[in-house]
């Protein structure tokens, strides 16, 4: 398993950045824009007492090696299940690929501490595990690699987007699936009371 923590600051308050990280609105656009992903939809957004409960799905563009890029193939998708702790204000998520669910798995967690006025300092704790003869540890250096750059780039949209007051606006509510009943959904993507 390959563990590593990346550290960047965002040009808003703590209070601010969970109001835009939550949102679904600023999440497709961070992902579509800010990281060039081919799509990305949320299926579920759930607003419960303690926690919030959000599934993601995305299928991003990657630099990988020929031996990667083989195994995994050329439209990879993924899942991310995450959920924020109210109280301790940790978000937490695994990530599900699409193909080879069951041999390469992702994960984490990130929380926030002040970084001086109007700024905050992210903190992401992620973790690889590739359990593939011959190739696991190649795998892991190539997610690595890419969950880097894709946390840099996350961070320079955002705080451009910041900077520039362009952020999106708040988003529809997600749409009922299977797996998000009607009656799961929070109703809206607008930030939940917490914040206030």
């Amino acid at each position: 398993m390959t563990r590593f923590t990346l550290t960047h600051v965002i040009a808003c308050d703590e209070a601010t950045f969970w109001r835009l990280y939550l949102d679904s609105a600023v999440t497709r656009a961070l992902i579509v824009e800010g990281l060039g992903f081919e799509s990305c939809e949320i299926p579920l957004l759930r607003d419960e007492p303690t926690k919030l409960v959000r599934v993601t799905v995305a299928r991003p563009r990657l630099e990988l090696p020929d031996a990667v890029a083989k195994l995994l193939g050329p439209r990879l998708s993924y899942r991310e299940e995450g959920t924020f702790d109210k109280e301790r204000r940790v978000w937490e998520w695994t990530t599900e690929l699409a193909v080879l669910s069951d041999k390469i798995q992702l994960g984490g967690s990130m929380r926030t501490e002040p970084a001086g006025p109007d700024r905050c300092r992210r903190i992401a704790d992620l973790w690889v595990r590739a359990k593939i003869f011959a190739l696991g540890g190649i795998v892991e250096k190539a997610a690595e690699r890419n969950l880097r750059k894709g946390w840099q780039q996350s961070a320079d949209w955002l705080n451009d987007a910041l900077a520039r007051g362009t952020l999106p606006r708040p988003a529809d509510p997600p749409a009922p699936t299977p797996t998000a009943p009607a009656s799961e959904s929070s109703g809206s993507d607008t930030p939940p009371s917490y914040f206030a």
